[in-house]
């Protein structure tokens, strides 16, 4: 699961999946969040609970956790992630609505004009 271990300034960000177990000196098994990849991890500090989310740098020493979150924060910042994504996809496919149907009524208005204009040649022409 830690990827990177020869570079001190790589950050990764995983979520706990079981209890920690003193027998092995404090190992979770936790998953990444952004490559997937699960397996086990040694986290120094207090014990975090299950579904929480750390944030931890890869040390000579071992991982150094420098952030952490409830499972329940994590879970309300997913949703408002997707609400906004939503929102966002929203607005973009609203712009392009609006676009396409300024550029409609250019080449509705711009037909109007060749029409007119050709109506108005052949009245000079029956005149003629």
């Amino acid at each position: 699961m830690v990827h990177g271990t020869s570079s001190a300034t790589d950050t990764h960000l995983a979520q706990i999946l079981s209890r920690s177990e003193p027998a092995a000196g404090g190992q979770v098994l936790a998953a990444g969040l952004r490559d997937g990849c699960q397996g086990p991890l040694w986290l120094p500090g207090p014990v975090m609970l299950r579904g929480t989310v750390v944030s931890f740098t890869q040390t000579s020493a071992g991982p150094q956790v420098r952030a952490w979150m409830s499972s329940a924060l994590w879970q309300a910042c997913a949703r408002e992630t997707e609400r906004v994504n939503r929102r966002t996809t929203d607005a973009v496919a609203q712009a392009e609505r609006d676009r396409r149907q300024a550029r409609e009524r250019r080449i509705r208005y711009e037909a109007d004009r060749v029409v007119a204009a050709a109506e108005e040649i052949l009245k000079q022409h029956d005149r003629g």
